[in-house]
């Protein structure tokens, strides 16, 4: 269950995201940093050098319900972290789509 507390610093992180990396402050992509390596995202990453440099290239993307966010067999070309809401995977025949 989040607190009220975890919702501000989620409203705060999405805020962030919305900027381009050169309106981010100092101080917001350190927030940004340390909320990446709070949640762990990158496990085998111990350094919070590393962890800066990928939170610099991090943006956010809204979709609504339904929305495919992608499709099986598509590039790979990035990696989501869900702030809010839920993502379901499928595996369907692409006739089905």
């Amino acid at each position: 269950m989040q607190t009220a507390n975890d919702n501000e610093i989620q409203l705060k992180i999405a805020f962030i995201l919305q900027l381009s990396l050169e309106m981010r402050s100092e101080d917001q992509l350190q927030m940004l940093a340390d909320f990446m390596e709070s949640k762990r995202y990158f496990p085998g990453i111990n350094d919070i050098e590393t962890i800066s440099e990928i939170s610099k290239h991090i943006y956010l993307e809204i979709y609504q319900k339904d929305d495919y966010i992608f499709k099986k067999g598509q590039m790979a070309d990035k990696f989501f972290i869900v702030l809010n809401g839920q993502v379901a995977a499928y595996d369907m025949p692409a006739s089905e789509l």
